[in-house]
């Protein structure tokens, strides 16, 4: 008896699956939104190519145990999470669903606690309207996912990703007449260590990210998710949002915007090769299918880059 090859076993083939509606749209998984950065286009969150082969029955899912187990602590530590917001007094509720018919848009929420600075019992009387509540998104990492969003460099501000910036921008839209705004967690697995981002959306759907505006609003998301629902009644895939493989007149812009790491950028400037592309098309279970056949800047292997 092996038990680890037991439980990958059954995380990898559940006894019953959760099936999803193909005529539906997930927040975490399909909304997104295209800004104009210094380097070029760039998308944050979703991928509508991934959209699309997966809206084709295209293979789902985890692709390995590993990831099946990340997914399995992070719902774990999620859990023990809310269990000690319990215990302190402020909890509300967890795992609340919501759809909005006019997208076709369904989510649901980690949870929602009270807010201490601003509650007081006269606000159980105010049902319906906000009482000092706070929409709460726990966000479980490690190693490299937690720099920038737990820790950072001296100088730096700590900012949460783009994709979860979008997630709660959304859950605070759909909320925001209950809760007063949102609150990404970050949970480092490996060190223990923790911070908090706060997301608010405006009156007139700017968001607020740690009290400042980001270049998007609501209306861009939804904007670009009716551009997805056209695009999943097409028979070709729309063109990729990301770029497993960055050319060279990318990266330059990459290095004189300032995004790229001290050692790239001086293999940039060095007109050194480095093969450095978005960890979306990397991580992405569609990739082999995507980038088959296409031909990769810098003559980048395929099965290198993936592996």
């Amino acid at each position: 008896m092996d038990l680890v090859q037991i439980a990958n076993k059954f995380l990898m083939q559940p006894m019953v699956e959760d099936v999803r509606r193909q005529d539906e749209f997930y927040v975490t998984v399909h909304c997104g939104v295209e800004v104009q950065e210094a380097w070029g286009r760039q998308v944050y969150g979703a991928c509508h190519r991934a959209a699309w082969y997966r809206n084709r029955g295209h293979r789902t899912g985890e692709t390995n145990p590993e990831s099946a187990w990340k997914k399995y602590w992070g719902d774990l530590i999620e859990a023990g999470f809310f269990n000690v917001l319990k215990k302190a007094g402020i909890f509300i509720e967890s795992q609340v669903g919501f759809w909005i018919p006019k997208y076709y848009l369904k989510g649901r929420v980690d949870g929602f606690v009270r807010d201490p600075d601003s509650w007081t019992g006269q606000d159980l009387l105010a049902k319906g309207s906000r009482m000092g509540i706070v929409g709460v998104e726990i966000k479980s990492t490690w190693s490299f996912g937690s720099k920038g969003t737990i820790e950072v460099s001296t100088g730096q501000k700590p900012w949460p990703k783009w994709e979860h910036i979008i997630q709660c921008a959304l859950y605070h839209w759909h909320f925001r007449q209950v809760a007063n705004y949102w609150q990404i967690v970050y949970l480092a697995r490996d060190k223990g260590t923790a911070r908090s981002h706060n997301i608010l959306v405006t009156e007139d759907n700017r968001i607020s990210v740690n009290g400042e505006i980001v270049p998007f609003t609501v209306d861009h998301i939804l904007q670009r998710l009716s551009l997805l629902g056209m695009q999943l009644r097409k028979d070709e895939p729309p063109p990729r949002d990301f770029e497993i493989v960055y050319d060279r007149e990318r990266l330059v812009k990459m290095a004189d915007a300032g995004v790229l790491s001290k050692t790239d950028t001086d293999k940039v400037r060095k007109n050194n090769k480095i093969v450095k592309g978005d960890w979306q098309c990397k991580w992405c279970e569609f990739a082999p299918m995507c980038w088959q056949g296409v031909p990769l800047p810098y003559d980048a292997d395929l099965e290198k880059v993936l592996r």
